[in-house]
């Protein structure tokens, strides 16, 4: 999900100012990235050692809304499309830095 959100972001840098940019063109991406989320929330809910990774993912969910929101209002400009891949990196690298601590039998807390 990490390399969807990625590729969905250099997608609007790229048509950046075009018509590909518009929210239109993308309505679909935020309908099945939500889904993915919930999916994962949902796994994550389902083991009480994976409560972390369920509130990022939640996260993950609200910042997505705000994005959705966002780009429904107009074209996202530049540096908010890299503000977001910052965020977004930033909760992926977070689940997946504290899933390998438990991997490797460290406490992550």
């Amino acid at each position: 999900l990490q390399k969807k959100m990625d590729a969905f972001l250099t997608g609007l840098e790229v048509h950046a100012g075009k018509s590909q940019a518009n929210y239109s063109w993308d309505r679909a991406f935020y309908h099945n990235y939500l889904v993915e989320l919930r999916s994962l929330r949902l796994r994550a809910q389902s083991d009480a050692s994976h409560a972390f990774t369920a509130k990022q993912l939640t996260l993950m969910m609200d910042n997505l809304e705000q994005l959705r929101l966002a780009h429904e209002a107009g074209p996202l400009t530049l540096p908010t499309i890299q503000a977001t891949r910052d965020l977004f990196n930033h909760g992926w690298q977070a689940i997946i830095a504290r899933e390998m601590a438990k991997r490797r039998g460290v406490d992550p807390r």
